[in-house]
């Protein structure tokens, strides 16, 4: 192979890379030896570092050592020796010990202490002196065996109690509890000066009778009258909003004819706290809400009972309540189911076809039905029904077909043929919310959708007393007394609503409700 150029070229002797004159024989590397070891360091200097083998580099005795030199070790012979004693021999940088700052502190943590223990001893000093001056207090009372019974009342002077005091104790064990037979605990203080922040006596507030709004009902303190309207409403004896409401004015009737009040509060007072089981025994301790026409009429009930005036007799105070009840019903139903059914006719009178379509059975719409035939011989009826409500339609359908009023009955699937067929909807409802949605019986705004689809109107007959102050309405929540399904139609698919006062617009309920309340205040 040829040989690189300049690859041996020889290096100059004073090159830094060129390899220093190692000596050969072993007398020389004897005595190199020995020479290192009087200059290796002692114990906790840096050692030299080694060097590596095969390495060019020279030999440790070659390099330069800086202890070496007479000028360094003799400034090293200068310096003190290291103390190996305690830290409290060494001086600080003021050049006092650590000894003696330890000492000084020592002192004042040693005056502190003695300073407060004579501010304390002047404050026991100064308590002392004030109870001396007091006259001695009787000795207290053992805590009675008997539970139950009461301490004798404290007079103004002595403010505090045991419960009070006990808030205030601290857990030194100068405070000692003992446990009687009975299971009470009696607490003494041997401290004096431990006082409540507040200082004020017990005994002078009033005494203040609470009582619970929610009341269990049990068979002792329900009336025979509300459980019959329980089971009458359990066995579905009652359908619909309608029948609900006249049967419960009539248990309220019954209600109040059998009541005696208690002694000892006003009849006022006495019928409100025993009104309540009545409720709660409806409403299962009121796990489930009354329907929103039952609740008017348990409000406006109450109402009435708070402005009885107690000073009237019993059976007077008895009699007017009754008569409000039967008023109510006589306006609600009577009254008002007739001016429905006039402007109901009248409505229908302005239409060429009478044909109407309805939905389940509403005892409204029935009777609107039945005095229609009376009127109008084209009068034809499509009855659209639900298996899954109960078919309550084919009672509606049987009633009639006994006044010779021709009809048609489907189910809920068959509503596209019928729509067609009919040139109005009239439906019943549960409830008018204050946007003027209407709350029916779930299926009722597939008829009122259906209806709006075909340019139909749709009318809602509803009595005012099922007018309520509320925007929204659960759907799915199940009421008491009455287990049927319900739901909301937009105001926007109702076309009109005929109350007893007149036929107005699903956005004239807050003004229907203004003018109901208007006429209860009166």
């Amino acid at each position: 192979m040829g040989k690189k150029k300049g690859h041996n070229k020889p290096q100059p002797a004073n090159s830094p890379i060129a390899p220093q004159a190692v000596p050969e024989t072993p007398e020389k590397l004897n005595a190199i030896a020995e020479q290192l070891k009087s200059f290796s360091p002692k114990k906790g200097q840096a050692t030299p570092p080694s060097t590596p083998e095969g390495s060019n580099s020279a030999p440790a005795a070659a390099l330069p050592l800086a202890t070496s030199t007479p000028k360094a070790q003799e400034k090293a012979d200068k310096r003190p020796a290291k103390a190996k004693g305690k830290p409290e021999d060494l001086n600080d940088g003021d050049g006092k010990s650590r000894a003696d700052i330890e000492n000084e502190r020592k002192a004042k943590k040693l005056e502190k202490q003695m300073k407060k223990e004579a501010a304390t001893a002047k404050k026991k000093a100064d308590a002392a002196a004030g109870n001396a001056e007091k006259p001695p207090k009787a000795p207290a009372k053992e805590a009675p065996a008997n539970k139950g019974q009461k301490d004798a009342p404290k007079t103004p002077q002595q403010p505090s109690k045991p419960a009070l005091k006990k808030h205030f104790a601290s857990s030194d064990s100068s405070d000692s509890f003992n446990m009687t037979a009975n299971g009470s605990k009696n607490v003494s203080f041997k401290e004096k000066n431990i006082q409540p922040s507040n200082q004020y006596d017990l005994t002078e507030r009033p005494a203040i009778r609470v009582s619970s709004y929610f009341v269990h009902a049990t068979p002792h303190n329900v009336h025979p009258a509300f459980r019959r309207l329980a089971a009458k409403c359990e066995f579905k004896k009652l359908n619909g909003v309608n029948e609900l409401l006249l049967a419960f004015h009539k248990t309220l009737i019954e209600f109040v004819e059998d009541y005696n009040p208690r002694p000892d509060l006003p009849f006022s007072e006495s019928i409100s706290l025993d009104l309540q089981p009545q409720l709660c025994c409806l409403s299962d301790n009121g796990v489930h809400p009354f329907p929103q026409a039952v609740g008017n009429l348990i409000r406006l009930f109450k109402k009435q009972i708070h402005e009885l005036d107690n000073t009237k007799e019993i059976c007077d105070l008895k009699t007017y309540l009754k008569e409000w009840i039967e008023n109510s019903a006589y306006y609600n139903f009577d009254l008002a189911e007739k001016a429905i059914v006039e402007f109901t006719i009248s409505k229908l009178k302005s239409m060429a076809h009478r044909r109407i379509l309805t939905y389940s059975r509403c005892p409204i719409v029935e009777k609107i039905i039945l005095t229609a035939a009376e009127q109008f011989n084209d009068l034809h009826v499509y009855i659209v029904d639900d298996p899954n409500n109960g078919s309550r339609g084919k009672t509606m359908l049987e009633s009639l077909s006994e006044a010779s009023i021709p009809c048609t009955y489907g189910h809920i699937n068959s509503i596209g043929y019928l729509v067609h067929q009919a040139s109005v909807v009239l439906l019943g409802c549960s409830a008018i919310l204050n946007t003027g949605r209407v709350v029916a019986l779930r299926g009722s705004s597939l008829l009122a959708l259906s209806a709006q689809a075909v340019n139909i109107p749709v009318l809602v007959a509803a009595k005012t007393c099922t007018f309520v102050d509320k925007v929204r309405l659960d759907e799915h929540l199940s009421t008491a007394l009455l287990r049927e399904p319900i739901e909301t139609i937009p105001e926007d698919l109702v076309t009109a609503l005929v109350t007893d006062l007149r036929i107005v617009p699903p956005s004239s309920a807050p003004a229907v409700l203004k003018a109901k309340q208007l006429g209860y205040d009166n």
